[in-house]
Formats: C-alpha cells, sequence, structure tokens
C-alpha cells in the first residue's frame, strides 16, 4: 500500500523541487539585472568629466549613492540566494524520501552523481570535469562577492572624492 503512494507523493515532491528551482533562478536574475544596471551608472559617472555631467548633482555624490544601494542590492541578494538554494535542498530531500529505492534518480546513484563521484551506468563512466565539480553555491556567492567589491571600490573613490 505504501508503494502505491510514493509515486504520487513523488511526483508532487518533484513539482516543489522545480517550482525552487525557478523562483531560485528567477530571483538571481532579478538581481543581477539590478546589479548590471547599478554598475553601468558606476562605469558612466567613472567615465564621464564633471563638466559634461547632465545633472546638476555632483557625480561623486550620486556615485556615493549608487555605491550605497548596490552594496544593499548585494546584501540582499546573497541572503535571498542562500534562503532559496536552502528551500531547494529541502525540497530535494522531499524527493529522496518520496523515490522508490529502484528509480535512484534523486538517490543512490544520482545522489553519487551529484556530489560529484563517478557513477557507471549502462557500462559508461560519467564524472564532472574540473570546473564543473565547482558547486552553483559558490560560483553565486563569488559573482555576488564581486559585484561587492565594484561597489565597495566606487564607495571609497566616491568618499576620497568628496571629502
Amino acid at each position: 500500500m505504501k508503494e502505491e503512494k510514493a509515486p504520487e507523493a513523488y511526483k508532487y515532491a518533484i513539482e516543489m523541487v522545480l517550482n525552487e528551482a525557478t523562483i531560485l533562478w528567477s530571483s538571481s536574475s532579478a538581481f543581477l539585472i539590478a546589479n548590471s544596471i547599478l554598475v553601468a551608472v558606476i562605469a558612466n559617472i567613472l567615465t564621464i568629466k564633471s563638466e559634461d555631467f547632465i545633472f546638476q548633482i555632483n557625480p561623486t555624490l550620486i556615485l556615493l549613492s549608487v555605491s550605497i544601494i548596490g552594496i544593499i542590492v548585494c546584501i540582499l541578494w546573497f541572503f535571498n540566494f542562500n534562503r532559496r538554494s536552502d528551500y531547494y535542498k529541502f525540497r530535494a530531500a522531499q524527493v529522496k524520501k518520496f523515490e522508490p529505492p529502484s528509480w535512484e534518480l534523486f538517490s543512490g546513484i544520482g545522489e553519487k552523481f551529484t556530489e560529484g563521484e563517478v557513477v557507471h551506468l549502462n557500462g559508461l563512466h560519467f564524472s564532472f570535469g574540473l570546473f564543473s565539480r565547482i558547486r552553483p553555491r559558490i560560483l553565486i556567492s563569488s559573482f555576488i562577492s564581486l559585484f561587492f567589491i565594484i561597489y565597495a571600490v566606487a564607495f571609497v573613490i566616491s568618499l576620497l572624492t568628496f571629502f
């Protein structure tokens, strides 16, 4: 009786994993777009001469403001990404719980492959390449850190120029 219900719960758990993955990447895309716009503004400010600036506001003040906004956006992105990643990992664990043992899509051989182990299936060897072994959480966190460093440098430049 328990085996009959497992596939239905499994299907639902798979839908939840896909939903979490969609939310994770959609929110990361939104933060990436926001950061790209802010970096473009910073690049514009740093390359335009102050006398050619079209606004009456001091460009250094705009640089300071945009760098502070950028730092805040990076912090929010970092927290959002880690929270969404945790939800994704939780949903994947739920899938493993409901997965029939013989399937080994999320558990067994599937889990070993995800963890970077070499697996054998149908006489073939499967493994991640050297750079594919870097976990997405580390890659995205590094990317967020890169934006954060850009904003921190812009912040310091604006402070040095302003005062």
